[in-house]
């Protein structure tokens, strides 16, 4: 009969490694319904969240915005431009003349190619509303099956999953209708083929293999995820080897199979890379201006953002101006989680992957803080976009390396939960275990796991109003437009730049059949080719014609002179502009935008509804 000394090593030895494919005991759910189960409540969930957007209609509505208008045009465009077998990664028709690099945007080409069915069906606002409703479930699935490499409990890598894909990170993303950001379901299986690797799982060569594929399509949906992910694998390794002797002689097999994956991701991204440095409409030099005035504040761990349904008022309100924009501040875990996962890291403080999980929970939240600590306000930058006003931090190294100075510091916070997620469900499973047979057994740990992920459940996101599809102006559709030539410049007012550049969602509800100027995104100018961005139109190529729809987008009617009109009417001329829509319905002070037009332009062509339309050549009094 084995010592009481012996049997507590059993014990601690059987604690230390739970096979994920096994559940623990009387109560896990079991293996055939669990993934249906699971699916399920995710989905039901992102529905219940999503109630507004349902109610309004997927094919009748979207949120507003230029983000959203954007991600929908790219959503259409790569489809079109396949089938017309043209560069699905370059479009001509934003930015006219010089046409937008899509690489560079947040262009999510792989959805295009995903969801082209469905937008060839019904639209791509279709498409666009049905990427944010999978995007919260998608991503807890797996995330979920991450956890599962670690804990045999299902309902404990069902609420490590609920913590990553609908926590305020993945909410705040999809909230914005950030696609890039939100579709994050292939990072946790990015980090399940590592696992493997470490563990000796799978062969070097195949794992190498379905690394290499992962990249690739992750590339596709976003460089910036793509970017940040290799660069928490990579600190998850050093952290890996230096406390695990097993992981350390596993690390020439692990080689191998990231020199397969380096090699495979290399061959299959090497022209779409050089079209991102190096192609038409690229940027040379940082493409974020500002990256440092989007990290996270200290107190965002603990301190609620609007949006969450245990968030009381007084205390969001204290959250305004974290990280800049509310889509941004997504660093928070609330205090159920946070001390719940401390203790676990105490508690378990010998267990490899607890080590592990819990320093890069905290070297990604470090990351998060970016370059200069923000305690409680808006993040102060100085000279140049650099962090100042507080106590340095090593995330401003990053800003010394070329291909990672555009990273966001607060977009670390998605890596920080996935590893909160694992710590936290490893708790779970481990107390489980730890407890006698009975309703103790039964109750606390599930108990535990709902007071943690309680704080995050999110609530309605429709803090923006919705833009109803039947509102495009009826000259897109009309005679009077379709005469022009398919692809044919037309300057639209107002005009596609900040803070109103609903002409991009117009261009795309419109078949695409039109060019225009500007286009609220990322585009060069300049002999340098650096980033375009002046105060009054944001990110937007600068003309004398955009200053003027700029003026108007803000509600000020610009006072014009003579060589103002004379230095417009060369731009329309340059860009072989044949028709200026104006629809005044959109613009602020519709009158006085109107008479400016009039002096502009001459008489109008004619009308359609509230649209007046001008068509070249145009007749100046």
């Amino acid at each position: 009969m084995p010592s009481t000394s012996t049997a507590a090593r059993h014990r601690r030895r059987r604690l230390l490694v739970v096979p994920a494919s096994q559940p623990l005991g009387p109560g896990a759910w079991s293996r055939r319904s669990a993934g249906t189960t699971i699916v399920g409540l995710y989905v039901v969930a992102s529905l219940l969240v999503w109630t507004p957007l349902l109610s309004a209609g997927i094919a009748s509505a979207i949120h507003t915005g230029g983000d959203t208008y954007l991600n929908l045009n790219f959503l259409g465009w790569v489809p079109r431009a396949i089938g017309h077998l043209e560069n699905p990664l370059f479009d001509p028709l934003l930015n006219h003349p010089g046409g937008l690099n899509l690489l560079v945007n947040t262009s999510q080409p792989l959805l295009g190619v995903v969801l082209w069915p469905i937008t060839a069906l019904f639209g791509p606002a279709v498409s666009l509303n049905i990427a944010v409703l999978a995007s919260m479930p998608l991503t807890a699935l797996g995330s979920y099956v991450l956890v599962r490499q670690f804990v045999g409990w299902r309902p404990a890598a069902f609420a490590g999953g609920a913590i990553v894909g609908f926590g305020p990170y993945e909410f705040q993303s999809a909230a914005h209708f950030h696609l890039q950001l939100s579709v994050t379901v292939l990072v946790p299986l990015l980090f399940v083929v590592l696992v493997w690797l470490a563990r000796g799982q799978i062969p070097p060569v195949s794992g190498g293999v379905l690394l290499g594929v992962l990249m690739v399509a992750q590339f596709f949906v976003s460089t910036e995820v793509l970017a940040t992910a290799m660069l928490v694998a990579l600190m998850a390794a050093c952290v890996t080897l230096l406390v695990s002797r097993r992981t350390r002689e596993r690390a020439p097999v692990a080689a191998r199979a990231a020199a397969v994956a380096a090699a495979l991701a290399g061959v299959v991204l090497v022209w779409p890379i050089w079209f991102l440095l190096r192609g038409p409409g690229s940027i040379r030099g940082p493409v974020q201006l500002v990256a440092q005035a989007y990290r996270s504040d200290l107190l965002a761990l603990v301190l609620p953002p609007a949006g969450l349904a245990l968030a009381p008022r007084p205390l969001s309100h204290l959250t305004k101006g974290f990280s800049t924009l509310p889509g941004e501040n997504v660093a928070y875990l609330g205090v159920p989680l946070l001390l719940g996962a401390l203790a676990v890291v105490v508690w378990r403080r010998r267990e490899r992957t607890v080590q592990v999980a819990g320093a890069m929970a905290v070297l990604t939240f470090l990351l998060g803080l970016g370059g200069a600590l923000a305690v409680r306000g808006k993040p102060a930058i100085g000279p140049g976009g650099a962090a100042t006003g507080g106590v340095w931090l090593p995330e401003s190294l990053l800003g010394q390396l070329p291909m990672l100075k555009n990273l966001i510091p607060s977009r670390f916070a998605l890596y920080t939960a996935i590893f909160v997620a694992i710590v936290a469900a490893i708790g779970a499973v481990r107390l489980r275990a730890a407890l006698r047979p009975g309703r103790l057994r039964r109750v606390l740990p599930a108990a535990l796991l709902v007071l943690c992920v309680a704080p995050l459940v999110p609530v309605d996101p429709a803090h923006k109003p919705f833009h109803h599809l039947d509102s495009i102006p009826r000259y897109f559709s009309s005679p009077a437009f379709l005469a022009h030539r398919s692809g044919s410049a037309t300057v639209v007012f107002p005009y596609p730049a900040d803070p109103q550049p609903v002409a991009i969602l117009w261009q795309a509800q419109a078949g695409y059949r039109f060019a225009m100027p500007s286009g609220h995104a990322k585009m060069p100018e300049g002999p340098d080719h650096h980033v375009a961005y002046n105060p009054q139109m944001g990110y937007a190529t600068n003309s004398a014609t955009g200053q003027f729809g700029a003026a108007l987008n803000r509600g000020r009617v610009p006072v014009m002179t003579g060589a103002d009109r004379r230095a417009i009417l060369a731009e329309l001329a340059r860009w072989h502009t044949e028709s200026v829509s104006a629809s005044l319905s959109w613009i602020t002070h519709p009158r006085q935008a109107s008479a400016e037009l009039r002096w502009l332009l001459g008489p109008p062509t004619g009308h359609v509804g509230h649209t007046l339309y001008w068509d070249a050549p145009f007749r100046t009094p």
